[in-house]
């Protein structure tokens, strides 16, 4: 009877441990798969358009599948691997030009989104179609199964920018060989560590940074509805800093000069840009200026200077062409004469006075031409 009970006790510990081997292996297949993502792209279009068909869900996927990995994916282990699709084009150079924009553009909202570096991608791009469609970018990530499983870079075939003469459903974006065994994978990832370099965030610029336009012009619209000119620039040292200097001025008189509406203002402004793709932004103006109005009667002439808090957003419709909607408010003080006019001479009352405002003093519906750039 013991002996009985003691072989049914061997065959079911038999039996889990089986199915605890293969449970584990099941696990581990699960675990090495590739994770593919598509971006689609308009037809002509070189400007990468996140919330247009599945593109925003599979950014933010893919987003948060690289800032998990963030470490292997700097250091090499993980290569980002991206193929650039592009047809419809005149000539085969222009579709792999166009193919090549389209992978610039999704790996500069990675590298502003993760914080990682050109290096970090492995790209290709192609004249041909993927999966019938005809402008589409995919980016694979290859996830090892355990840490001594890492490849680096010699593991993967190099990848140069070629034409593909078959279409993309018919191959495979990136080419891989197998994995050695983990304990000669696990000593070649250690060796390789010790005697190359490591690749780090700051080592070198960003795509965003690359691509960053530094001098931009700017025609604030609102003014210009007035029938006042304006004009400004604005430098951009990095993505988050902006520096900038608008200037206005007009001279208007009217009814034979009974009228009159004139000033001249220079704003200088510091901005301070927010969130991943740098398009909101807070800073600080200063403004100061003369004027003259005559609207009546009564003219008033004289001079202010004001100071605000900042806000706005910045919407680029093309890659070099935006709008910039802003609003500040802050401290304003004037100091005016009040005159009128006797035949045709100005005769200013002896009494100056002044005016301390508080609100909102700055407003802008500004156009924004970048110069320079790919952003």
């Amino acid at each position: 009877m013991r002996k009985f009970i003691l072989m049914q006790l061997l065959c079911l510990t038999g039996i889990w441990g089986q199915s605890a081997q293969t449970s584990a292996a099941m696990s581990a297949s699960a675990t090495r798969t590739d994770s593919l993502y598509t971006f689609r792209f308009v037809q002509g279009k070189d400007a990468f358009y996140v919330p247009w068909r599945e593109n925003g869900t599979q950014l933010g996927q893919l987003t948060d599948l690289l800032q998990s990995h963030r470490e292997a994916v700097v250091n090499g282990s993980i290569p980002v691997v991206v193929n650039g699709y592009c047809t419809g084009q005149a000539s085969r150079q222009e579709n792999l030009h166009m193919a090549a924009v389209h992978s610039n553009r999704v790996k500069s909202e990675l590298i502003v989104r993760t914080d990682i570096t050109e290096d970090c991608f492995k790209t290709t791009n192609h004249a041909a179609e993927y999966n019938g469609l005809r402008n589409v970018v995919t980016v694979t990530l290859r996830i090892p199964v355990a840490e001594g499983d890492l490849r680096t870079e010699r593991d993967f075939s190099s990848v140069n920018d070629t034409d593909s003469a078959d279409s993309g459903n018919k191959r495979k974006p990136e080419t891989s060989v197998q994995p050695a065994a983990p304990a000669q994978s696990e000593k070649r990832t250690q060796t390789e560590a010790s005697t190359q370099p490591k690749v780090s965030v700051s080592s070198a610029p960003s795509a965003d940074e690359k691509s960053l336009a530094p001098f931009s012009f700017r025609l604030n619209l609102l003014r210009w509805a007035t029938l006042t000119p304006d004009l400004g620039i604005e430098y951009r040292p990095c993505t988050r800093l902006g520096i900038l200097l608008n200037a206005t001025w007009t001279s208007w008189s009217w009814q034979h000069k009974s009228r009159r509406y004139a000033l001249w203002n220079l704003s200088p402004q510091i901005r301070y840009y927010l969130g991943t793709e740098h398009r909101g932004y807070l800073g600080l103006l200063y403004q100061t200026g003369d004027f003259n109005y005559k609207l009546s009667d009564t003219g008033r002439q004289g001079n202010y200077h004001g100071i605000g808090l900042t806000g706005g957003y910045l919407w680029m419709l093309t890659p070099h062409w935006g709008i910039d909607f802003h609003l500040a408010a802050g401290y304003t003080h004037a100091e005016y004469n009040k005159y009128t006019l006797t035949d045709g001479i100005r005769v200013h009352h002896p009494d100056g006075r002044t005016k301390n405002y508080w609100g909102i003093n700055s407003t802008g519906l500004t156009l924004v031409w970048k110069i320079g750039g790919n952003k």
